[in-house]
């Protein structure tokens, strides 16, 4: 049967629309950008995912995939009922560190979807694929960050249909940072390089609610705040 490898499975994620959209980077934030502390600087968190998921990594052929994303297991239901308004406080995060660095942030108040923005016509290299001029418009800033729970939920390895591995908690985010004036990326973390995952502190299977996977789910959603935090303000 021919494998496919996990990216190439992402209907069994559930994270299709990620990987059509803002795979790139790392980019580091540029030095020069500390020295300008009179720009207006906007923080933007983009849609949280609906719900957790039951990610299932490694080598699967087509028959595998579709096998497993029709096992609704319990654990996948539990995920499916969990949220992440914890991130949220990523935001206000942000928002402390870069007034200590001299600047006045604004926080953008109302709800945002990255999804939904228009592409950038014309796209040249080193420019983000979204077009954010009218979020420049109506904030008056000069550099837009947004910040992205991509997905979150476990995460466990497979062959085929049989589990090769214990789940792990897991989150996958993003950060990017745009020059207002002509849509150019100055700092994006990358979707890969934001994945985190956290091992399971103990029995794992513990229907039906699954403590110990929960916890492990909620600290790798913690870790991912700390890294957009040292991903942004390392210098």
């Amino acid at each position: 049967m021919k494998k496919t490898s996990f990216w190439s499975a992402v209907a069994t994620l559930g994270v299709a629309l990620i990987l059509s959209g803002c795979v790139s980077g790392p980019v580091a934030v540029p030095s020069t950008f500390w020295e300008q502390t009179s720009d207006r600087v906007l923080i933007v968190l983009d849609e949280l995912p609906e719900h957790g998921i039951y990610a299932k990594e490694g080598s699967q052929g087509l028959l595998d995939v579709a096998i497993n994303s029709a096992m609704a297991t319990s654990e996948a239901k539990h995920l499916k009922q969990q949220d992440a308004e914890a991130f949220r406080e990523i935001v206000s995060i942000f928002e402390a560190e870069l007034t200590a660095a001299g600047f006045q942030p604004i926080v953008y108040e109302g709800e945002f979807s990255l999804k939904d923005q228009p592409k950038l016509k014309g796209k040249q290299s080193g420019q983000f694929e979204y077009d954010l001029s009218g979020l420049a418009v109506e904030s008056d800033a000069d550099e837009i960050i947004v910040l992205r729970l991509v997905s979150f939920g476990a995460s466990r390895t497979y062959y085929g249909f049989i589990p090769t591995s214990q789940p792990q908690g897991y989150a996958m985010v993003q950060g990017i940072m745009v020059d207002t004036e002509k849509n150019k990326i100055l700092w994006d973390t990358g979707i890969l390089e934001g994945t985190i995952k956290d091992p399971v502190v103990g029995e794992w299977n513990q229907e039906p609610d699954f403590p110990n996977l929960t916890e492990a789910m909620n600290r790798a959603v913690e870790k991912s705040k700390r890294f957009l935090k040292d991903r942004f303000f390392e210098r």
